[in-house]
């Protein structure tokens, strides 16, 4: 999982941060409880405690875990004592017990790996699966030919403010456009935003990519820019190649800003089409 991610490389780091290893232990304590690992969960709670021994949540989920590790051993030994051995049946019933309790025990070790279930239609599960699997690498893994349609340029738009000073455009994927402008949000309009909102207004150290699924490829955070893409056809028509969502932030900061332009009122600036795929 994502939490035992961020922890491991915390540890490889060796980073001196010690409260924010201490959220993602307490985060992961939870996770693995509800998972079932209660072992586990109880070793980092433990992990909490030798960090900070005055955690309150971490002594309480050590008594909690403890008490239940007990509880069920307790049952197990019980259950080992009773004699099921007058009749077959009885027999058979008291194996029954005696062999699901040794798999509780076995479930509850801490090296227990646990298999999360993944629902979700056929397209949900290829997006997920996607996502994880380019959130894991450090660039888009785009065809030459795809590469090949991407360019940089200064845009102007014929706007007088802008002939002078023209934008800075990328066009960073193909299908769907998505196109990056550079340097357009200064550091004081940064500021102003984190102060009215806490709300991309900052670089990443390492995650936090905007990712499009269906067609592969992502973009990394910039401080300062903006990502821009259409969310619909010039038909008016839902264009769901804009399916995108957003790679963990497994070290430092990411803060965004979102701004949605609507379609009523930029009919003579994105004109109209009667092809529903335009």
């Amino acid at each position: 999982m994502w939490l035992q991610e961020a922890l491991d490389r915390i540890d490889q780091e060796n980073n001196t941060t010690l409260i924010s290893k201490i959220n993602i232990l307490n985060n992961l304590v939870n996770a693995t409880f509800q998972q079932g690992n209660i072992e586990h969960a109880l070793v980092l709670a433990e992990e909490i405690l030798s960090i900070d021994p005055g955690h309150v949540e971490a002594k309480k989920n050590k008594i909690h875990y403890e008490s239940l590790i007990n509880k069920h051993t307790l049952m197990a030994e019980e259950q080992e004592k009773v004699d099921f051995k007058t009749t077959d049946d009885t027999d058979s019933i008291g194996n029954s017990l005696k062999q699901s309790s040794i798999q509780y025990v076995s479930m509850n070790n801490k090296n227990f790996q646990v298999k999360n279930q993944r629902p979700g239609t056929n397209l949900e599960l290829k997006s997920r699966q996607a996502l994880e699997e380019i959130c894991r690498q450090q660039h888009a893994q785009l065809s030459k030919k795809r590469q090949a349609t991407l360019f940089c340029r200064y845009r102007h738009n014929n706007h007088p403010y802008l002939i002078l000073i023209p934008v800075k455009e990328e066009k960073v994927l193909d299908e769907p456009a998505v196109f990056l402008f550079h340097d357009v949000v200064s550091d004081s309009d940064i500021e102003k935003i984190k102060a009215l909102a806490v709300p991309r207004m900052s670089d990443v150290e390492w995650g936090g990519a905007t990712f499009f699924p269906l067609f592969g490829g992502y973009v990394t955070p910039k401080k300062g820019s903006t990502l821009f893409w259409y969310n619909l056809h010039a038909s008016g028509e839902a264009d769901y190649r804009t399916l995108h969502a957003a790679c963990p932030v497994l070290i430092g900061n990411k803060w965004i800003a979102n701004k949605w332009i609507h379609e009523y009122g930029q009919e003579f600036r994105r004109r109209c089409s009667l092809d529903p795929m335009a």
